[in-house]
């Protein structure tokens, strides 16, 4: 399940796997999985980021169920942040593999 959503790209980066989105731009990236409540899986991938100028630990949940996945939750420091922030930070991230 990890895999299949960390060697997988975004239509928003079709240049970089999310796999490679994260090693450029998270320090110590490190992916798990486990059921959702919807009975599909949730992959987490977590990592060191700077955020504000801080650094700061990035929780990112891409929500997994038959044969795609779309991100759906970001947290910065245990605290919960827009979707919009999610997607602002998905973008910076695929900038980092230019």
């Amino acid at each position: 399940n990890v895999s299949s959503v960390k060697d997988a790209y975004l239509n928003s980066c079709p240049t970089a796997t999310l796999g490679e989105m994260a090693d450029a731009f998270m320090s110590g990236p490190s992916w798990t999985d486990f059921p959702s409540d919807s009975g599909g899986t949730v992959v987490e991938l977590t990592g060191e980021i700077s955020y504000e100028g801080y650094p700061s630990t990035a929780l990112i949940q891409f929500d997994l169920s038959g044969g795609s996945f779309e991100a759906s939750y970001l947290g910065i420091n245990d605290v919960d942040q827009s979707l919009i922030t999610l997607n602002v930070l998905l973008n910076k991230m695929c900038e980092a593999t230019y």
